[in-house]
């Protein structure tokens, strides 16, 4: 952002380990304000890594998070899980990752147009490709699909609708 929305500080603490030769472990906690004055807002993240062998790994992600507004007081808890693999091969790598996100308040729908539904649940399944053009730079093409189990929160040929697909392609250089 160049512009900083957050009305206070926020803290952090990361703890990153190896469980195991092939598996490591990242886990995070970070709170502070958000958005509007007085309120706070925290997430807890896990990631899982493990490397099945030299050319495959997969890994888990989890997140839970929540918001308490100033006023009033009332809280809005999110939630989020991914499972994702990586396949190397000569001339690329092969990715594919599918990931559940349930937040009533951040997905556009009220959770009172819900009950008896349960949570509003976002869903994305995206499959990629990677393959090295030069020594720092990689070309990248997703295909990734994402659905919501309620409501219309994603907009679509200027419509609302409960899916979207998408394609990109992007040249990524590190330095």
């Amino acid at each position: 952002n160049v512009v900083s929305t957050q009305r206070g500080p926020g803290y952090g603490l990361q703890v990153i380990g190896k469980l195991l030769p092939q598996a490591g472990l990242v886990v995070n906690y970070m709170t502070g304000s958000h958005v509007l004055a007085g309120s706070s807002a925290s997430v807890f993240d896990v990631v899982l890594t493990y490397d099945v062998n030299k050319s495959l790994s997969v890994a888990a992600n989890i997140d839970s998070g929540s918001i308490i507004a100033a006023a009033g007081g009332a809280t809005n808890n999110y939630s989020a899980w991914a499972i994702y693999g990586k396949y190397a091969m000569a001339n690329g790598t092969v990715v594919l990752r599918y990931e559940s996100f349930e937040d009533p308040a951040e997905t556009g729908v009220a959770a009172g147009a819900t009950v008896g539904l349960g949570v509003p649940t976002t869903t994305s399944l995206t499959l990629g490709y990677d393959m090295p053009v030069a020594s720092s730079t990689t070309a990248r093409v997703e295909y990734r699909m994402d659905g919501a189990s309620t409501g219309t929160p994603f907009l679509t040929s200027g419509a609302a609708s409960a899916s979207q697909n998408a394609i990109t392609a992007a040249l990524v250089t590190t330095f």
